[in-house]
């Protein structure tokens, strides 16, 4: 058994060296034993602390706009730095691998917070058939499959679909950023939503307009109560 086990290590180790893997932050050859993120990026990621704290600056940018159960972000964005550059590789350059790497981090999190232990369902924010066709996929759904993989809650598309083909909300101010989204979401089956707990899950929070569009909608499903995840929070 220990031979077949050396020899399966060597076969990575092989095709490691064939296929050599970069870090999704900063972008320098991962190790055989690390995945997506390299360890050096994971120590030097600004992680938030926001588990810790439920009044946090993301819980706290919501409040009078909707009514949340919790709202954690892993990391604190900051631009022009390894963050930045990690959740671009997950949205622009196929990183799905480190989106999924990014839901584990924060599943092990959400696994010790209470709030989250009555929580049913984890929802992706939806993009548009249009834009899932242009990008290739939804990074939000694989920061959710991460989270599913540690925590056991049931990752669903089924019940929020984006309908309006916004554009892109990256140079608009946070008045814009709500114009955009107003209107862009619709709940299918929404009584099977009733009295159930929702996570939310996007990979950046800058204004929360995307958050407190989908939010507005689900809020009208009776005894909803609606939580909020993110890679990051861009204050």
């Amino acid at each position: 058994m220990n031979i077949l086990r050396i020899i399966a290590n060597i076969a990575d180790d092989i095709q490691h060296m064939a296929f050599p893997n970069v870090c999704a932050s900063c972008s320098t050859v991962v190790l055989s034993n690390e995945k997506a993120i390299c360890s050096r990026c994971l120590l030097t990621l600004p992680f938030s602390f926001y588990y810790d704290d439920k009044n946090n600056a993301l819980a706290k940018s919501f409040w009078g706009r909707v009514n949340l159960e919790f709202a954690v972000a892993h990391f604190i964005f900051k631009k022009d730095t390894i963050i930045q550059h990690l959740l671009h590789s997950i949205k622009y350059d196929n990183r799905k691998d480190a989106a999924v790497i990014s839901g584990i981090l924060i599943g092990k999190e959400l696994k010790n917070l209470k709030a989250f232990a009555d929580v049913d369902y984890i929802f992706p924010i939806p993009l548009h058939p249009a834009k899932k066709i242009k990008r290739g996929y939804n990074q939000s759904l694989y920061i959710c499959n991460g989270i599913s993989e540690i925590t056991g809650v049931e990752t669903t598309e089924t019940f929020l679909v984006r309908v309006k083909d916004t554009s892109t909300q990256t140079k608009k101010k946070r008045y814009e950023r709500w114009e955009n989204m107003e209107y862009g979401f619709e709940i299918v089956d929404a009584e099977l939503l009733k009295n159930k707990h929702i996570l939310l899950v996007d990979d950046v929070v800058t204004t929360g307009a995307t958050i407190e569009a989908c939010s507005l909608q689900l809020q009208k499903i009776e005894g909803i109560k609606l939580s909020v995840a993110s890679i990051a929070h861009a204050k």
